[in-house]
């Protein structure tokens, strides 16, 4: 099944018989090859673990639609697996975090937050106290409540713009920790150092290394 519709000619067929009834709306130059591997990272920084996934989907192709493009992803079984679904919601699941992980680098890298909090500082700095409990809830970042009374206004607001820029500080040196341990991990497991060669060779201490693992478990 995977050799006979890596046919691109053969993918139209089958996505014009089954999506559409039979008519002619994908041509085989519309499909196009995509990488079938789907992989996913969990890390344990209190356990110093970190677990690696890999999945290989048995087929996917990317297909234009005018100016969109829909990804099709196909399957095979030879019997039923009613946990199937299952296997491929969990594939999907990674492919969106993976281009979630992508998207949201690319903001860091052009500091698009940040430009957001400096070009509403006014505003920000003077926000009602329940509006900044708002967005704590909505957003699950309770370190935007910002009970500290450093961040208030004479009038009892909230300065949030301060706080989120503090905030903002604090998950820039929290990535940089995150990396630095998972840096270390790799290193212990794939050349079987200790952690003291490991850290030499990444050029920091331990005790630099216990503070970063220390940082993200807090």
């Amino acid at each position: 099944m995977a050799r006979y519709f890596d046919d691109n000619a053969r993918c139209a067929d089958l996505l014009n018989g089954y999506v559409f009834h039979g008519d002619q709306v994908i041509a085989a130059e519309d499909v196009q090859e995509v990488d079938s591997r789907v992989t996913g990272i969990e890390i344990n920084p209190v356990e110093n673990e970190i677990k690696y996934t890999q999945q290989f989907r048995d087929f996917v192709r990317k297909t234009i639609f005018g100016v969109g493009c829909v990804i099709v992803e196909i399957e095979n079984q030879e019997r039923i697996h009613y946990a199937m679904p299952i296997r491929v919601l969990s594939e999907e699941a990674k492919e969106y975090e993976r281009q979630m992980k992508k998207i949201q680098k690319k903001h860091e890298m052009q500091k698009n937050l940040k430009k957001f909090v400096e070009s509403n500082e006014e505003r920000l700095d003077n926000m009602a106290r329940d509006a900044c409990e708002l967005i704590a809830v909505v957003t699950d970042t309770p370190e935007f409540a910002f009970r500290d009374k450093a961040y208030e206004t004479g009038e009892g607001n909230v300065k949030m713009c301060q706080g989120m820029k503090e905030w903002l500080e604090e998950k820039y040196e929290e990535g940089h920790a995150e990396e630095r341990v998972r840096s270390i991990a790799n290193i212990m497991q794939n050349l079987n150092l200790s952690l003291e060669d490991a850290c030499r060779g990444l050029g920091i201490s331990v005790e630099e290394y216990n503070k970063a693992k220390a940082m993200i478990a807090r």
